[in-house]
């Protein structure tokens, strides 16, 4: 399990909890997990952008 968070600023924080079995995919979750909270997080950007 990968807990990211992201500090968009001094008041908020974006938490990205990612979760596999190590034992069945191992490696290849803790290579790509940074990628796909980078992924989370742009994705949640853009939700907040079109909602402002």
């Amino acid at each position: 399990m990968r807990l990211i968070v992201w500090f968009p600023d001094h008041e908020h924080a974006v938490i990205a909890l990612f979760a596999g079995d190590k034992a069945r995919i191992g490696n290849v979750f803790y290579n790509s997990v940074g990628t796909r909270a980078d992924a989370a997080i742009e994705t949640w950007k853009q939700r907040k952008d079109t909602q402002s």
